[in-house]
């Protein structure tokens, strides 16, 4: 770059002295044409001022200088030299000792200038032991890989080597083999093995819950093998496969009084049950764990075995007899047992006085058969019922009417309740008022009622609702249900939501017969439950039976037949004759 338009205005000849005492410098520099050649003088400032006979090895100056940018280098210069600006004159100076520069020689490494000249070691060592270190003429240093043995100064490798211009060695295994240390690698002080905490094995089968402490691994609590408890086990341990369990067999003690005799059988001690019966009816017999068969006195019904006694009682152990009989008497005579009742034939039966009703059954099964003041009387039932007939739903107000309600027990009895009715505002309910509960000690209830029972099918649906405390047996705190002396399926079980019950009578349609419900606590033992509720009673008849009461019950609506009620109280239709 020139910077002449800053110079002071000098004439021709100070210009043309100062090119040639630049170039003189430059010809000392890099050597100089045997004869140089004059400035080309043209008398206009500018490049035609310079020396252009060898441009690459001489500096030009334009007019004087302020710096070194007024001087024009035409060229490179060698090596450890620079045009400067020395008194508003371009000179060519040395180089700083010290900087790096290029002295031309492939094979010279290191090269810095000294006093103006580029000096190198000559050289082409890359201090990398892992190559060998030549100089080709041509292209200079070369560096082949070796693989000779080396150190690459970290303590976590051995067998160092060379491979491809890198020292690599094999890094280190620093396990130990030890599970109750953590081990690593530092690269100075190599491998390093610090103690842990926590679970381990001791590598005894016999022990667990080892635990790890100082770096050794510290065994654990023995094993138990097998249960100590059980005396049909045998267990042992071996260090090296752990618990053996050994089922035994023969006798044995459960330790429990219940039982006997016992026996080990697959690893459990058993026996069966011991029985505890003693046959005594007046007995509560059961086996108590510890102490075995236990019997206690209770206060139960019995039978002494007499029969001119009645509701014989148990006491201390023994059936106490009860009062005596009244049906009782001598055999053959029948007249003792004459019970005023003309609807009976009373007769002494094994010492006991039988009352059997009339058969005043006519053979139809169209009537009600019953007898009068000792006169059988048949009646007509006429047409099956078209819609359940019903027969309580304890409403209105004599809900009990034509019920018979009896108790044995003043605070617990058969009475119209109002809480949660199945239908309407009342259900028939067994307990006590206002408590709601039978806890009152034992109990012997009875409801009955008669009901006829038209001919056919005859189905008896009623709902129930029970809280009762619970009886497996189906003995005691349970609702009977009878139809004359036969008892229907018995209810025992607590259903807190009202439920549907059914019992088909079809044996007894036709005639007249006694329902019954009986609410029986009579062990006394366990009453603390709340009662029973029985509510809505229908009869449901269907029949295949043409019943009737008169010939309008028989109209078939045939104009071919002739309708009639016969005497059997069945519809009879008679064809006409000559009828289209």
């Amino acid at each position: 770059m020139r910077r002449s338009a800053s110079l002071p205005h000098v004439g021709r000849a100070a210009r043309l002295r100062r090119a040639l005492t630049l170039a003189a410098l430059t010809c000392c520099v890099a050597g100089c044409p045997t004869t140089p050649s004059p400035p080309n003088d043209t008398g206009v400032d500018g490049d035609a001022d310079a020396d252009t006979s060898d441009p690459d090895t001489h500096v030009i100056a334009q007019g004087a200088c302020v710096d070194a940018l007024d001087c024009e280098v035409g060229g490179a210069l060698p090596a450890c030299k620079i045009v400067e600006c020395v008194d508003e004159r371009c000179v060519v100076s040395d180089l700083a000792d010290g900087i790096g520069c290029d002295d031309g020689d492939p094979c010279s490494t290191g090269e810095t200038c000294a006093s103006g000249v580029c000096l190198g070691d000559g050289g082409c060592n890359d201090d990398n032991p892992c190559t060998s270190d030549g100089c080709d003429p041509d292209s200079g240093c070369v560096h082949t890989f070796n693989q000779t043995p080396c150190d690459d100064g970290s303590g976590c490798t051995s067998d160092d080597r060379c491979f491809q211009g890198a020292c690599v060695g094999v890094e280190l295994d620093c396990d130990d083999q030890k599970q109750c240390t953590e081990d690593s690698c530092d690269p100075l002080a190599g491998c390093q093995h610090a103690p842990r905490t926590g679970p381990c094995d001791d590598g005894d089968a016999c022990t667990k819950g080892d635990a790890c402490a100082s770096g050794v691994c510290e065994p654990g609590p023995a094993v138990v093998c097998g249960d100590p408890d059980n005396v049909c086990v045998s267990g042992t341990c071996d260090p090296l496969t752990g618990c053996q369990i050994e089922i035994l067999s023969g006798p044995c003690d459960d330790s429990n009084a219940c039982t006997a005799p016992d026996s080990c059988v697959e690893g459990t001690c058993t026996g069966p049950t011991i029985a505890c019966d003693d046959g005594n009816p007046c007995t509560d017999d059961y086996c108590d764990t510890a102490a075995g068969c236990t019997t206690v006195d209770n206060v139960l019904p019995c039978d002494d075995g007499d029969v001119c006694t009645v509701d014989d009682v148990c006491h201390a152990g023994l059936c106490a007899p009860g009062a005596a009989n009244p049906l009782c008497c001598d055999v053959g005579d029948d007249a003792a047992c004459d019970d005023a009742n003309p609807c009976t034939v009373d007769l002494c039966d094994g010492g006991l006085c039988a009352n059997t009703p009339l058969d005043c059954d006519d053979g139809f099964g169209c009537t009600a058969d019953r007898c009068d003041a000792g006169t059988c009387v048949s009646a007509p039932w006429g047409p099956a019922p078209d819609a359940p007939l019903t027969v309580s739903d304890f409403e209105g107000g004599a809900p009990l009417d034509g019920w018979l309600l009896a108790s044995n027990n003043a605070q617990v009895s058969w009475q119209v309740d109002a809480l949660d009715p199945h239908a309407g505002a009342a259900s028939l309910y067994c307990g006590n008022l206002p408590a709601h509960s039978y806890d009152f000690g034992a109990t012997l209830a009875t409801a009955s009622r008669t009901l006829a029972l038209p001919p056919g099918q005859v189905t008896l649906r009623l709902w129930t609702r029970l809280s009762l405390a619970e009886n497996a047996s189906c003995i005691f705190d349970v609702l009977k249900v009878s139809v004359d002396d036969t008892e229907l399926t018995p209810l025992c079980s607590s259903v807190a939501v009202w439920t549907e019950q059914t019992y088909v009578l079809d044996a007894f349609a036709g005639r007249d017969v006694t329902l019954t419900f009986t609410f029986d606590t009579f062990d006394d033992q366990a009453n603390d439950g709340g009662g029973v509720w029985i509510d809505d009673l229908t009869l449901e008849v269907t029949s295949d039976l043409d019943c009737c009461v008169d010939a309008a019950d028989c109209d078939d609506a045939d104009p071919c037949t002739t309708d009639a009620c016969a005497a059997s109280s069945s519809c009879v239709h008679t064809a006409l004759q000559d009828c289209p």
